[in-house]
C-alpha cells in the first residue's frame, strides 16, 4: 500500500500531507468504529454482507488464495460467516449505522484537533 501512496505523491496526484489524511481514515479508523465484520455489512449497502463476501471470496479464488482452515470448504465457511453476521446485527442496521457515523465522527474531528498546533507550538 505504501508503494500506491508513494507513487501517488510523485506523480502529482495528490500531495503528502492530503494523502496522509486520506489514508488516516481508513480501514483502521473504521473499524474502531463499528469493527471489521459490521463495516463490511453495512458498506455493501443493501446485499449487506452476503454481496460483500460473494464478492470478496471471488476474488480470493481469482487470485488463488482462499480462507481455508483445512477442516472446511469456502462455501460453508462462508455461509456460516453469513449467518453469523445477518444474525449478530438483524433488525438494527439503521441504528448501527448512525452509531457507527458519530464514533467516526468523534474519532475524526479529535483527529484534527491533535493535528492542529497548539497555542505554544504555533509561537
Amino acid at each position: 500500500m505504501w508503494r500506491e501512496c508513494i507513487d501517488l505523491v510523485l506523480q502529482g496526484v495528490i500531495s503528502v500531507d492530503d494523502l496522509d489524511r486520506a489514508r488516516l481514515a481508513r480501514p483502521a479508523i473504521g473499524w474502531a468504529a463499528a469493527g471489521p465484520h459490521l463495516t463490511y455489512h453495512l458498506a455493501a449497502g443493501e446485499g449487506g454482507i452476503r454481496s460483500f463476501t460473494s464478492t470478496c471470496w471471488r476474488a480470493s479464488r481469482a487470485r488463488g488464495s482462499s480462507l481455508r482452515t483445512g477442516r472446511s470448504s469456502i462455501p460453508e465457511q462462508q455461509r456460516a460467516l453469513i449467518q453469523s453476521i445477518e444474525r449478530a446485527y438483524k433488525g438494527k442496521i439503521e441504528f448501527l449505522r448512525e452509531a457507527r457515523d458519530r464514533r467516526l465522527s468523534a474519532i475524526l474531528k479529535s483527529l484534527e484537533q491533535a493535528r492542529a498546533p497548539s497555542v505554544s507550538e504555533s509561537g
